[in-house]
């Protein structure tokens, strides 16, 4: 995805969301370590977008996003705090910056029972469609 070659070291990151006290959804951000130098020295837990702003003057934005079903596996069960083999929602995300460069691609893995995702689209896709 990032075009790099097959040897080539990718930076992972995995984060944990929680909402009302309880963990609700799992992480994974995959950055190519060329676009983000400094990366590991920099990062120590939070908002990655914040470090991407504030560090590297990257603001993001989904350039595609991949829905699925899921099933919770062991580590999901742990972190997440539900049952094995619970029903989880997994999105793969292309983030890229404002020239359409691949910055981030991220894969996360939520509670089904916890989310629901609303996704609005622009009116002038709604009207070409519908034309």
């Amino acid at each position: 995805r990032f075009g790099l070659a097959a040897d080539s070291h990718l930076i992972a990151v995995d984060t944990l969301r929680w909402v009302d006290d309880a963990p609700l959804m799992r992480l994974r951000h995959w950055f190519d370590p060329e676009r983000v130098p400094g990366w590991l020295e920099r990062y120590r837990g939070g908002s990655t977008r914040a470090l991407l702003d504030q560090h590297y003057g990257l603001r993001l934005h989904r350039k595609r996003v991949r829905i699925e079903a899921s099933s919770a596996d062991r580590e999901d069960q742990r972190l997440l705090c539900c049952a094995h083999q619970a029903p989880l929602l997994q999105l793969t995300s292309d983030n890229v910056d404002a020239d359409g460069s691949l910055v981030e691609v991220s894969i996360s893995r939520a509670r089904a029972d916890r989310l629901a995702y609303h996704i609005d689209f622009p009116d002038s896709l709604t009207d070409e469609v519908s034309a």
